[in-house]
């Protein structure tokens, strides 16, 4: 490890955060402006998305069912149901609320919800995930989802996972986004489910519509007067694509933005000395990690991924780019949650550990290979403080820098080698929205409807993929909680495909004069409930 590097860019950068700011401007009272990058918001459907920053976007057009708290995410609340319960065979009924409407004038009905709840997986959409892992299929999904009149909504459960996984993982989420059918079937082309359509255009009944998406460049949101709880204070949510962090200090600085999401952490820190602005930290359940394709000819080698697990500066990382993104925990399951371990699992960069695991591989003088990176923090720093560690044991890292399409295109076709991440899982705070995106993988060829981290990555375990089942279906909390310490453990001896560098900790910077802004470990922060002064 060489500590000196991180922090001699963190003092650097500091000294940059000394400069000053010239001018004061203020963004109009009646709107919010926030700064953040759109590169990764590649399409406007709410039911194709798994970005950060397009989801903050989406919850504000589409209501959902029920949200979780900001402040305590196992307590659920109201939005279009007004109620719901389980039955005895653990069925789910929904009872909606009857004054909300579609941004169209059309009323919400129990009919619009049975088709949005089904849509992800008739559409084959990247949601579907969510309702694949609770046992809903194309198959089966509309008989099971069903409107008995036009205010009740019917789930029956599937298989032996407790539908409750889906309150959370779904129906809280953006892959829950209530859809106006009637629209979306005026504009269905070729049974498409109105994918094109919803590309650039919005169908939702949330406190905002649509107006305007320039990729790379900007989206307009504006306030739906009509909606069932009631108009929002601010007349206009404007999302500029603001590339880069110094320039996104600077603005918000100013008050041309009045928040921020795509700092680095030093711009944080110089922030959190500023009077007008605050910083959220918002501790997630997911991870910042390193994830390694097993059908790499080399990176298949178990071996091979233990020696680059030892290759990674974790100290030098968390002194100089992790503060504000990440807390040290390097487990598959987040710290603190039902199945966690009580300690962390001990880590070091180690190049003599890392040269003995390459020699054993058959890689005595290391490889090359390369790594993709959203081009933004703090994904890049981890990608090149990982390449220049990473040399010391021979092993050649190239970095390679792009938007969405460029980094998570090839990721989905399974066609990387590594990728730097922001998540695998941690949706909601049970420990299944870890282990079954990053390791539940039941079907591994390349027609897999799930295709989740584990199945870009190529893991793919039969004994895992029964125990996280079983830990579903299990109710007594502390024998589920020892299936998933079973979990981890097999996890771990298998050679895991992820570097995980940090628990997630989702940072943005928002004026001191905007309040009602309360950032949400699930990225669902209400930006509608934002008022000034």
């Amino acid at each position: 490890m060489r500590p000196g590097i991180g922090r001699i860019l963190f003092v650097f950068a500091m000294m940059a955060g000394a400069m000053s700011v010239s001018a004061r401007a203020e963004t109009p009272s009646n709107q919010l402006v926030v700064g953040m990058t759109l590169a990764n918001v590649l399409q406007m459907d709410p039911h194709d998305n798994s970005a950060y920053e397009k989801t903050h976007m989406m919850i504000q057009v589409y209501d959902r069912l029920l949200q979780m708290r900001a402040d305590d995410e196992t307590e659920l609340e109201p939005l279009l149901a007004e109620s719901w319960s389980f039955d005895e065979a653990g069925n789910l009924t929904l009872n909606l609320r009857d004054d909300a409407y579609f941004h169209s004038g059309n009323p919400v009905t129990a009919d619009d919800v049975a088709y949005s709840l089904r849509r992800p997986l008739l559409a084959k959409l990247n949601s579907a995930s969510e309702y694949r892992e609770v046992g809903f299929t194309p198959e089966n999904v509309t008989s099971l989802i069903t409107a008995p009149d036009e205010h009740t909504v019917r789930i029956e459960r599937p298989g032996a996972t407790s539908l409750t996984i889906l309150l959370y993982g779904a129906l809280a989420q953006p892959s829950g986004a209530i859809l106006d059918r009637q629209l979306i079937q005026e504009n269905e082309v070729d049974g498409d489910y109105g994918y094109g359509f919803l590309k650039t255009n919005s169908a939702g009944s949330g406190r905002y519509t649509l107006t305007r998406w320039n990729p790379n460049e900007v989206v307009v949101l504006d306030r739906f007067d009509d909606h069932w709880s009631g108009p929002a204070e601010m007349r206009r949510i404007v999302v500029r694509h603001v590339p880069e962090a110094q320039a996104q200090r600077l603005q918000i600085e100013r008050g041309d933005l009045d928040m921020a999401y795509t700092l680095n952490a030093a711009d944080y820190a110089a922030l959190d000395e500023n009077p007008d602005v605050d910083v959220q930290q918002v501790v997630g359940d997911g991870f910042y990690h390193i994830a390694i394709n097993t059908n790499h000819p080399i990176l298949g080698n178990p071996d091979i991924r233990r020696a680059l697990s030892f290759l990674v500066p974790y100290d030098g990382l968390q002194e100089s780019v992790m503060p504000y993104f990440g807390e040290p925990w390097h487990r598959p399951i987040a710290k603190g949650k039902l199945g966690a371990f009580p300690e962390d699992l001990p880590v070091s960069y180690d190049v003599d550990k890392a040269k003995e695991l390459l020699a054993k591989a058959g890689y005595p003088d290391g490889f090359e290979a390369d790594i993709l990176t959203l081009s933004q923090p703090p994904f890049v720093g981890i990608a090149t403080a990982f390449q220049r560690a990473a040399a010391a044991a021979g092993v050649r890292i190239n970095v390679v820098q792009g938007g969405g399409s460029v980094v998570y295109g090839q990721m989905r076709k399974r066609t990387f080698d590594m990728i730097v991440g922001r998540a695998l899982g941690g949706k909601y705070g049970d420990p299944h929205s870890n282990v079954s995106n990053s390791i539940y993988n039941p079907d591994n060829s390349d027609a897999s409807a799930l295709q989740n981290y584990a199945w870009r990555c190529n893991f793919h375990d039969e004994t895992l993929n029964t125990l996280i089942e079983q830990a579903a279906a299990e109710m007594d909390q502390a024998k589920r909680a020892e299936l998933y310490h079973r979990i981890q453990n097999r996890y771990q001896e298998l050679g895991p495909p992820y570097i995980l560098v940090g628990q997630r900790i989702d940072p943005f910077a928002v004026r001191a004069d905007v309040h009602g802004i309360v950032g949400h470990p699930s990225w669902t922060t209400r930006w509608d409930l934002a008022t000034k002064g």
